[in-house]
């Protein structure tokens, strides 16, 4: 009893209603899978399906071996050629990009 003469109330645990059932945390699942890939983002770990695609369908770059400007390889490195021409005439393109094939 206090001091007051008023009696302590009851703390009888509150109950949720069953109709709430799993629908009082609809997004649980989401929020739960975006701090898992905020975490493995901070450890430099790639769990974006469309990053992932990304960096696996991406085009390897070529630089050339005189002047170090990089190229996107394709299938008839047009690009290179052209600059392999015009940009080092007295050189061959096989001297400017050694890696490729003409």
């Amino acid at each position: 009893l206090s001091c007051s003469g008023e009696r302590p109330r009851s703390r009888a645990p509150t109950r949720i209603p069953s109709s709430f059932g799993c629908a009082a945390m609809p997004l649980g699942g989401k929020a739960l899978k975006k701090r898992e890939q905020n975490a493995n983002e901070k450890a430099g770990i790639v769990t974006d399906d469309q990053k992932l695609r990304k960096i696996a369908t991406a085009k390897p770059d070529v630089k050339c071996a005189i002047c170090m400007q990089t190229f996107k390889v394709t299938a008839k490195n047009a690009d290179q050629k052209a600059h392999a021409e015009s940009k080092h005439p007295k050189s061959t393109f096989e001297a400017c990009f050694p890696d490729l094939q003409a």
